[in-house]
């Protein structure tokens, strides 16, 4: 009788809202995928930025 309850998630009395490891992987996820495209988007900022056509040669 040392830990019958060994497999239960532990629960703050603050948090009433326990996240399961699947859920904890979603949210690492969603957040790697932000990072790397804001990264990529500030490596290569000509590509991100709206670019306006050159200006057609004076007569």
């Amino acid at each position: 009788m040392k830990n019958d309850k060994k497999n239960i998630p532990q629960v703050n009395e603050t948090d009433k809202q326990v996240m399961t490891r699947k859920q904890a992987l979603q949210k690492a996820g969603i957040a790697t995928l932000t990072t790397a495209t804001m990264l990529l988007l500030m490596k290569t900022p000509a590509k991100a930025a709206a670019s306006a056509p050159t200006p057609p040669p004076a007569w």
